[in-house]
């Protein structure tokens, strides 16, 4: 294994382990997700003709979406690269507990053209390379399938991720692509035919204590960079003073995400 390959492999098992702990919590926090999935089955039942055979599910989580899903296909298929989340998946699911099972996105444990349509809810801005992530998902594509995925995009996490840069001079957040980069990506797959929208959302916290519980109760928190020891007090309130002026007329603070949806059909050629 090159080094490269090492780092790659130490970063994907970093995630696993952070997600793992924001599995029991992350129904809680998952406010995000719940309106992305919205924007999702949206697009699914819009689709000229609904997969009604093979449904994969990237990224499951702890099944925010499977009972959705599972109702509208004959075979569905859960995936995610934390075991606890497919624990948790399997807890809340028990009728589908067979249809679900670690796997990483990357390396998908799926033959070729087998699948109708991959359904990825917030998912892919945790793959290293976008590009192998997409074509990866698509080798599994049957001829007119679809995925249809959100990813989250730069611009997100303010006004936090500026004050946080403020504070400490580093980035504690992933580096979250370009609409570029993405369309760029989309462009490099063979046979398809794609479409990248933007969704703005925003959410009101009362204070940074409360953003940042909700951030690690959606494992929203991991960053690509190791941490540089647990974070004081001091360093906490100061976020929070340089929070403060972005208070609005009500007193909370919004967080802003920048959310792109990806639509892509496979076609004959």
């Amino acid at each position: 294994m090159s080094d490269a390959e090492a780092v790659l492999a130490f970063d994907k098992r970093r995630i696993a382990q952070h997600f793992n702990r924001a599995a029991q919590s992350y129904q809680q926090h998952n406010h995000l997700q719940r309106d992305c999935a919205a924007l999702l089955q949206q697009e699914f039942e819009a689709l000229p003709q609904p997969p009604t055979s093979a449904v994969l599910d990237v990224g499951c989580g702890p099944g925010v979406a499977s009972a959705y899903l599972a109702n509208r296909c004959e075979h569905y298929l859960g995936i995610d690269i934390a075991p606890s989340m497919i624990a948790q998946a399997r807890l809340e699911h028990s009728a589908l507990a067979n249809q679900f099972i670690c796997a990483d996105a990357d390396a998908l444990p799926i033959t070729e053209q087998s699948v109708d349509c991959i359904y990825s809810n917030l998912t892919l801005q945790w793959c290293t390379n976008l590009e192998q992530t997409l074509a990866e998902l698509t080798r599994t594509l049957r001829s007119g399938g679809y995925v249809l995925a959100t990813t989250v995009l730069a611009g997100s996490l303010e006004p936090l991720a500026t004050v946080m840069r403020l504070v400490d001079g580093g980035q504690h957040s992933n580096r979250f692509l370009q609409v570029a980069e993405v369309q760029l990506a989309l462009s490099a797959l063979e046979s398809t035919r794609h479409q990248l929208t933007q969704h703005e959302f925003h959410y009101s916290y009362p204070s940074a204590r409360d953003m940042f519980a909700h951030l690690r109760g959606i494992g929203a928190n991991y960053t690509a960079r190791h941490a540089n020891g647990l974070r004081s007090r001091a360093w906490l309130a100061a976020v929070e003073a340089a929070l403060e002026p972005y208070r609005n007329e009500q007193g909370f603070i919004q967080l802003e995400w920048n959310i792109g949806l990806i639509k892509v059909f496979k076609t004959n050629e």
